[in-house]
């Protein structure tokens, strides 16, 4: 299930990139990017660098703590 994740969230992040004229044309121009990266483009690929980043990372566990699902308390060997 990670795999497939990751593999939809580069696939997600790699049409951003390949669509970013479309995404450009249909969003128009943002002003924080203007101000900070000087162009609307950089920002949009940039997001679609992250997403390809953070697909590959996935599958390998990069994310685990950011779900909160381990254990609180560790057990103890003194419980046997």
């Amino acid at each position: 299930m990670r795999l497939l994740t990751g593999l939809i969230l580069i696939s997600i992040g790699a049409a951003i990139i390949y669509y970013r004229f479309a995404i450009y044309d249909l969003t128009g121009e943002w002003e924080w990017a203007n101000k900070y990266l000087n162009n609307t483009m950089i920002a949009i690929v940039l997001i679609g660098m992250i997403l390809v980043g953070m697909g590959a990372a996935y599958p390998f566990g990069a994310f685990d703590w950011f779900a909160g699902t381990g254990n609180i308390v560790e057990r103890t060997n003194s419980s046997k």
